[in-house]
């Protein structure tokens, strides 16, 4: 009898050994198998990436899911242009500006097709477009701000530039402007300025989007300041009188030297065509001067 239950006791220990010894040879090879298919998808095996978009489980330093460029792997390939900034992660025209055009986004390209234009357009117009005012007397300008780019929000950075003493309520102000043709695009503020010396003073209204380098939008506002009843040169008067927002003459500018550049192929920077333009104005000027001296 006791040797029977030994035999029992021994076939039950050998059918256990077997069936551990069956899953560990399961587990194994479950083991190598999700091994092989892990290398199989990862595109930088010998590394810790957690790149997922171009490339897997390669370097992404930002965590944006795009990779970061390397000697296989370039911006040509798909790599990120922008590997420490997670809210740019393609430059479809190579100018160095992303094209994530979000409200929040960096860096961003508002013409990801253009590669010689990238600033946001904003418009500004102000009304009076000029003063003459006594010394101490307050006045203000009303200015209305535009977005005519369409589906594109812009969060813009009003800059108030005094001259010559000109006192204001305010320097900077943030606001949002939706994209043209919906509720939100345009915004209306004001301007309280003052002055106490006399003379032509005034100051520029910008509005700056962005890491960019120049505004997107500029007006000039001059104020004369007078005594009541002294005589003013008609010339200034008239000089004041057509002062007009430059913000719109800027854009045209800047519309024009892009259309040169895209049917010539010749590069039209903007500081250029102003260079030129000033250039005409002073041999104008030289001209004039010379003919009256003749007189």
């Amino acid at each position: 009898m006791p040797s029977r239950i030994f035999s029992v006791l021994f076939v039950l220990t050998i059918l256990i050994l077997m069936s551990f010894t069956s899953k560990l040879s399961e587990f194994h090879e479950l083991e190598v198998l999700e091994q092989n298919f892990t290398e199989e998808n990862d595109d930088c095996p010998g590394f810790e990436g957690n790149s997922t978009v171009d490339r897997v489980g390669c370097l992404d330093t930002d965590g944006d899911g795009v990779s970061d460029p390397d000697d296989d792997w370039t911006i040509n390939d798909g790599a990120d242009p922008f590997p420490t900034e997670v809210t740019q992660w393609r430059d479809t025209d190579g100018d160095g500006w992303g094209d994530n055009t979000h409200i929040d986004a960096k860096m961003i390209d508002f013409w990801p097709n253009n590669a010689i234009k990238y600033r946001a357009n904003i418009l500004i117009g102000c009304d009076p477009p000029s003063f003459t005012i006594e010394p101490g007397e307050d006045v203000s300008f009303v200015c209305k701000i535009s977005n005519p780019m369409p589906d594109i929000s812009v969060r813009v950075e009003l800059k108030w530039i005094p001259e010559n003493e000109i006192t204001s309520d305010w320097n900077s102000k943030i606001i949002e402007l939706n994209p043209e043709g919906e509720s939100g695009d345009m915004e209306i503020v004001a301007i309280y300025v003052s002055a106490e010396s006399l003379g032509l003073s005034g100051g520029e209204l910008q509005a700056w989007v962005g890491e960019h380098e120049t505004p997107s939008g500029l007006i000039s506002l001059p104020v004369l300041v007078t005594v009541s009843g002294e005589d003013t040169p008609n010339e200034l008067n008239e000089e004041l009188a057509k002062s007009v927002g430059f913000s719109e003459l800027h854009n045209s500018i800047e519309e024009i030297t892009v259309s040169f550049t895209e049917s010539t192929g010749i590069p039209l920077p903007v500081e250029l065509f102003y260079a030129s333009i000033i250039m005409l104005i002073l041999s104008a000027i030289r001209r004039n001067i010379m003919s009256k001296k003749q007189i």
